[in-house]
């Protein structure tokens, strides 16, 4: 055996040794994941155990997350608009020891790194834990496809998407295939233009009006939850439509608008459509359906500081003499069901709390709290208040703090 044939062995003998010493060696326990998210650019903090190592997991935006995240012993940090989601209880850099002994030694003898086997192209696994609404990131512009029910609930009627993501609730699991969207053709090249001769006489300008194009409408999800009235951000100055009911309780009459955001209760849910800006004139008032059930009275909370008009009715029965206002908002009674017209009124603005103050932020019914902050100097924990434990819970971004999954607690900001 010559020279080369020997080190060839000897490299071959090493790499076997080294792979079954990393089998040997005990994998760390599964933990748990944290997604953590920079929101506008902005540096974001989400408290979590990191004491046995953090791992980026998955990169679920188009920012990378390169040099854009790191943690310490309080949680993980983002920046950049790094959205990711991390393993914790495993640190980062290491090779799986379940990782296929055939690919590593080729990667080895091939003077590499073996290559980590690759996912199916377009297919997305999505979860909902717990019963609670899971959103997964994903450009579902070309269409998306449920291919297979992973969980025993059922998943008709508890799935949806939007523009950038697919969502799955009351215990839905399932893999989806979402077809990726086509590249645009390649530009076709303008042909070369023979010069026109110049001809004496009076110049004329040709002057071309160029006609704007309007934004893309959007779609948002609003869910009313054990049917109470949820509120969800919007732009709405360009009109709101009800495109799509998601649950088996009718939306008509239990949802609404106004230059805020989109309103839902009495357990609607559904997919609405936001027009763009510009495209049809929109009053700066606000919407509200206020209905008189078994012929009783009503009362529905409104901002009627600058009047109330009825703008259509709904029910069968006359609302004439059968609704009103005061300064609390509008009622109803004898059946009438209405939908009324709220002149906006625009509040003065509050200043959020800033460093040295302590702000208490809860989450009620397991679900994700936000309360508005000054953030920029950093924020601790300074006092749990609920017997739901906090580490991992909570964080905060540029814009303020958030807590899940039943965290109470007094969160002092730097």
């Amino acid at each position: 055996m010559g020279h080369t044939g020997r080190q060839r062995v000897a490299v071959l003998l090493t790499a076997c040794v080294l792979v079954l010493v990393d089998w040997a060696r005990p994998v760390a326990a599964q933990g748990a994941t944290v997604v953590c998210e920079s929101t506008q650019g902005e540096r974001a903090f989400c408290s979590a155990d990191t004491s046995q190592g953090v791992t980026l997991q998955r990169q679920l935006g188009d920012a990378p997350c390169k040099g854009n995240w790191g943690s310490d012993e309080s949680g993980i940090w983002v920046a950049n608009g790094c959205r990711g989601e991390f393993l914790l209880g495993q640190a980062s850099g290491r090779v799986d020891a379940g990782a296929n002994l055939a690919d590593v030694l080729v990667g080895v003898l091939g003077g590499g790194q073996g290559a980590a086997p690759s996912g199916s192209q377009g297919l997305l696994a999505c979860e909902s834990k717990d019963n609670r609404r899971v959103t997964c990131p994903a450009d579902t512009r070309g269409g998306v496809v449920l291919v297979r029910q992973l969980s025993k609930a059922p998943c008709a009627g508890h799935w949806g998407q939007t523009a950038d993501a697919i969502w799955v609730d009351g215990g839905c699991r399932a893999e989806f295939v979402v077809t990726p969207v086509p590249p645009p053709p390649p530009a076709t090249p303008t042909p070369a233009v023979t010069p026109t001769p110049v001809r004496r006489g009076p110049i004329v300008r040709s002057v071309q009006t160029m006609t704007p194009t309007p934004a893309p409408e959007q779609t948002l999800v609003c869910e009313s939850q054990d049917n109470r009235r949820a509120f969800c951000s919007a732009d709405t100055r360009g009109g709101v439509d009800l495109r799509r009911q998601l649950g088996q309780v009718p939306c008509l009459g239990h949802w609404g608008y106004d230059s805020d955001g989109v309103w839902v209760d009495k357990g609607c849910r559904a997919e609405f459509r936001v027009q763009p800006v510009g495209s049809v004139a929109v009053a700066q008032t606000g919407t509200v359906v206020c209905s008189s059930k078994n012929n009783r009275r009503s009362f529905c909370s409104a901002d009627t500081r600058n009047g109330v008009a009825l703008q259509r009715e709904l029910s069968d029965g006359a609302c004439i003499g059968s609704w009103g206002y005061d300064e609390d908002g509008i009622w109803v009674d004898n059946g009438c069901r209405a939908e009324f017209r709220t002149t906006k009124v625009t509040p003065s603005p509050t200043p959020l709390p800033g460093p040295g103050s302590v702000v208490t932020c809860e989450s009620q019914g397991n679900q994700r709290t936000y309360c508005q902050a000054d953030t920029r100097t950093g924020v601790k924990l300074q006092r749990q208040l609920s017997s739901s434990a906090c580490v991992g819970h909570w964080g905060y971004d540029a814009g303020g703090i958030w807590v899940d999954s039943g965290c109470r607690a007094e969160l002092l900001i730097r």
